[in-house]
């Protein structure tokens, strides 16, 4: 593929997180044809695991690999190791209602590490992050 790739860093899979996984494995294929564009899934996280590949991973499996390869959740870890990835096109989606993640986004916004934020769930409360 020779478009832009997008890196995903997803928290909270959940009702919206995993609809988000399942849309992107339904509509990957028309995204890459119509826009030349790759999601590549580097990151999930719920309350109990996380799991993160800079080379990503596939997302219909991503049930199994969290399950199965996945380390006790510590999102400042994981902030962290997204963060070193140093990706371009990262987002990070916080499918959460967590005013503790919420709490993390200054740490993102700080780095300067390319590293978009995305809150699906409610608006974006600046005052979390300041």
């Amino acid at each position: 593929m020779t478009g832009k790739k997008v890196n995903l860093f997803i928290v909270g899979i959940g009702n919206v997180g995993s609809a988000l996984i399942e849309q992107i494995i339904r509509q990957r294929e028309k995204i890459r044809k119509d826009y030349s564009v790759e999601f590549m899934i580097c990151g999930i996280a719920n309350t109990k695991k996380m799991i993160l590949d800079a080379a990503g991973f596939p997302p219909e499996k991503w049930q199994t690999t969290l399950e199965e390869n996945g380390e006790k959740t510590d999102m400042n870890r994981f902030v962290e190791k997204m963060t070193r990835f140093n990706l371009r096109n990262s987002v990070f989606v916080d499918n959460t209602a967590s005013r503790e993640i919420a709490g993390l986004y200054s740490s993102l916004l700080e780095n300067l590490s390319l590293i978009h934020i995305s809150e699906p769930t409610r608006p974006l409360y600046i005052s979390y992050a300041v």
